[in-house]
């Protein structure tokens, strides 16, 4: 018989070897893991507030008064659509609360990753996506780590891409929770699975911006 692997494994540690979980679909590293992230994505998130000097989340007109040019990595994180932190942990709060069949909690990001938390043993143990759960809870985590320079990683030089009759220069860095270099001012990627990351180099000398050793 075939040993049973963690499901959240490849996704968590997609480098390491999934180890045999002692509870149904998901090991007591990847359950600590998940744990951990979500504890950090409230204190991760309410610190994108700090690039637009508003309150996460709220992005509404206030007349024409002079304020400084609003970060556009910000808003995208704070304002609305289906890709922002509360719109990705309210879609898997009422999916969650549906299996269950318990009463939807707040919608503000504190609130929704407590409830998370609190219902995480029992998703471990039986929600049928969980493997799909923590992908997103990795990709939050590392989306506002990297904007937040938390955890960014290592540097790798600059950004090489050409902005008009400049070149971005912009900061870049490997971040330990995304499989892809990303430049935070243009959004330029470059993806490791796909053989990119080995011509990054030569994109950077040609441009003449800093490059990795």
């Amino acid at each position: 018989m075939t040993d049973l692997l963690c499901v959240t494994c490849p996704v968590l540690r997609p480098h390491a070897t999934p180890r045999r979980p002692n509870n149904p679909h998901v090991c007591d590293g990847c359950r600590e893991r998940l744990a951990q992230d979500l504890a950090a994505l409230p204190d991760a998130y309410a610190l994108v507030d700090t690039e637009t000097g508003r309150a996460a989340g709220e992005l509404r007109a206030s007349g024409f008064e002079s304020r400084p040019p609003l970060n556009i990595t910000a808003l995208s994180l704070l304002g609305p659509g289906t890709d922002t932190p509360p719109a990705k942990l309210d879609a898997w709060v009422q999916d969650w609360a549906t299996y269950r069949q318990v009463t939807l909690p707040g919608t503000s990001v504190h609130v929704m990753c407590a409830w998370l938390t609190e219902h995480l043993p029992w998703a471990c143990d039986e929600h049928p996506a969980i493997d799909e759960f923590a992908g997103d809870i990795r990709d939050l985590v590392g989306e506002l780590r990297a904007f937040t320079g938390r955890d960014r990683g290592e540097s790798v030089g600059r950004c090489p891409r050409k902005l008009g009759d400049s070149t971005c220069d912009t900061p870049l860095y490997v971040d330990p929770y995304v499989d892809q270099i990303e430049c935070s001012r243009c959004r330029m990627t470059w993806k490791r699975r796909a053989g990119e990351w080995m011509h990054l180099r030569a994109q950077q000398m040609t441009a003449g911006v800093e490059a990795v050793a």
